[in-house]
């Protein structure tokens, strides 16, 4: 899994794009730049996972749910935490031993 420094939106955006062109642009060009188009106009991270996870479905159709599954997983590991995941700053601190 990426250290905390490698997760951004950014990258899970070109992970979207490159998922995109490996399983759609040949068996499915029109398919293809439906989510091109989807992904360019998605400017947040809620529309950009929206369109990720119609994405994921239609693998899901075509190649199984274990495909979709495994690649849900992947794209997971590259999002940043959202400001609900991450620990607060003394979350993770041990109260110290007091004499």
């Amino acid at each position: 899994e990426p250290g905390e420094s490698l997760r951004s939106l950014a990258g899970a955006r070109m992970y979207l794009f490159d998922t995109c062109e490996r399983l759609f642009a040949r068996r499915d060009p029109v398919l293809a730049q439906q989510f091109r188009e989807a992904l360019r106009a998605a400017k947040d991270r809620v529309s950009m996972l929206d369109v990720g996870e119609a994405m994921l479905d239609e693998v899901a159709m075509t190649a199984g749910a274990e495909r979709a599954a495994s690649l849900r997983e992947r794209l997971e590991q590259l999002l940043p935490h959202t400001a609900a995941e991450q620990p607060g700053p003394f979350e993770l601190t041990q109260p110290a031993d007091l004499p």
